[in-house]
């Protein structure tokens, strides 16, 4: 029996890597995994047609009271942000008032308020015996601004400067003694004492108007005033404007029928002599008709000093306004610059004319009445 023999490879031989493995295999065969059986996932029982639905509202409001989903979370929403409200807390209702422009940007309407109230503080805050010239004019400027807020600061100071007007320092002229220009002088003084006094008269007088105002110097509501401005005027003004109109309406006739027209008396030089000049002018009865249409007409202003598209007369305004203001003073001017030279005109002519051959001289005035004059003057009788 041939006897089997079994070479062992050599690392030098060229397949050596190749029979190593062949021969690890033979040796340690590779293992195999076992195999697990996978069981069935079990069968889901579809209990969907089981559940009944669920009435949202009706849980809500058996639960928290509310009748919907929707009011609750609308309940919910107003309490928060009225818990929010309520831990901002105010110190009085004007407090409120300025956070509230604040937060609104009406930013200058509640800096003009608080400075007119602080400027009303401090003037009312003046005593009666530190009440001078200066600070008197300082209140009567203020009541004047409260009394009539149409008017400019400008307008408030012209106002004051003529009506609180103090002649300037007379000087004593080259012609003139140290008695006479005395006298000039404790003239001046005088007159400039009284103005001054009624400065600080009518500043105090003006005093309770300015504590009236502060008391009334309050924000509006910034609701309240928005739904007003959107509403109009309520009924209640409609009302009481509508009741203004008919009694004045009413009176319209009488004050027409009553009304004379204007007068006005001044003076003429004729040389030394004042004469007196009274002029009426009377309305016809054509222009009584003319005044009672414009009295009853509300629109009448509107239509004197604006045109069709608004836009104001500034000429005519200053016209009539300057009439009305200096009215007594305009017509007396008038009346005595045309008398006084209706005179001179009618003096020099009656002088010029040659009536028996030589010329005639202007009237004489003395020993004379006063009423003699006049007709003398004007008449030459």
């Amino acid at each position: 029996m041939s006897e089997q023999t079994t070479s062992t490879p050599s690392p030098f031989d060229e397949d050596y890597g190749s029979s190593a493995v062949q021969a690890q295999k033979a040796v340690s065969p590779e293992p195999k995994l076992a195999e697990v059986p996978i069981a069935a996932a079990p069968a889901v029982e579809d209990t969907t047609s089981s559940v009944p639905a669920v009435d949202y509202n009706l849980y809500v409001k058996e639960k928290f009271g509310f009748d919907s989903e929707e009011v609750a979370v609308s309940e919910i929403k107003r309490l928060k942000e009225t818990k929010a409200a309520e831990e901002r807390k105010f110190v009085n209702e004007d407090s409120k008032r300025a956070f509230d422009y604040l937060v609104d940007g009406k930013e200058d309407d509640l800096y003009n308020l608080l400075h007119e109230k602080k400027r009303i503080d401090k003037l009312i805050s003046i005593k009666p015996e530190e009440l001078k010239v200066d600070n008197a004019l300082d209140i009567i400027k203020m009541d004047m601004a409260v009394k009539y807020p149409s008017l400019t600061a400008q307008q408030i100071e012209h106002r004051i400067g003529r009506q609180y007007a103090i002649p300037a320092m007379p000087k004593q002229q080259l012609d003139e003694t140290d008695d006479e220009y005395e006298e000039v002088l404790n003239e001046w003084k005088a007159t400039k004492e009284a103005i001054e006094n009624d400065i600080i008269i009518d500043g105090t007088i003006a005093i309770p108007t300015l504590e009236k105002r502060k008391i009334e110097l309050k924000l509006p509501d910034i609701q309240k005033q928005t739904e007003q401005s959107n509403a109009g005027p309520s009924q209640e003004d409609l009302n009481r404007q509508a009741k203004i109109d008919e009694d004045f309406a009413l009176k319209v006739p009488e004050v027409v029928k009553g009304f004379n027209g204007v007068s006005v008396a001044a003076t003429a030089k004729y040389g030394d002599v004042e004469l007196p000049v009274n002029v009426s002018f009377v309305p016809s009865d054509a222009e009584r008709t003319v005044l009672s249409a414009n009295l009853k007409d509300g629109a009448y202003l509107a239509k004197r000093w604006f045109d069709e598209q608004g836009v104001p007369g500034a000429t005519k305004i200053a016209d009539d306004i300057f009439f009305l203001d200096n009215k007594e003073a305009i017509l007396k001017k008038v009346a005595s610059e045309a008398a006084a030279q209706a005179i001179e005109h009618y003096t020099k002519n009656r002088a010029n004319i040659n009536v028996s051959g030589g010329q005639q001289s202007a009237p004489s005035l003395d020993n004379k009445s006063k009423d003699e004059k006049v007709q003398e003057a004007i008449w030459n009788i």
